[in-house]
């Protein structure tokens, strides 16, 4: 099973460049691991949800997970942007 976001960052970008020339049983497999972390990360917010949910009501909870939502969402934004900002600065000038 892929364990973590970079390995599941390198296997992608590994498909994406060599894809055509990964057997079929290496794709099926480290695909199948990609959804069986996917899985595991809905399992372990399904736990924290119903922790959470016990001790401040879960109404609260679910709040809770969509402004957690909303802020990582705010932040992949301000990250883009900031990124963009920096390519268009390194571009050198076109003499006039």
């Amino acid at each position: 099973m892929v364990k973590d976001g970079l390995a599941q960052k390198l296997y992608l970008q590994e498909l994406e460049d060599h894809g055509d020339s990964l057997s079929v049983e290496v794709v099926k497999k480290h695909t199948n691991s990609l959804f069986d972390s996917e899985i595991a990360e809905v399992n372990i917010k399904k736990e924290y949800y119903a922790k959470i949910g016990g001790i401040i009501g879960y109404k609260k909870a679910t709040k809770v997970y969509k402004v957690e939502s909303d802020f990582k969402r705010e932040l992949l934004i301000r990250l883009k942007e900031q990124r963009g900002q920096q390519a268009k600065s390194q571009k050198p000038n076109k003499p006039e």
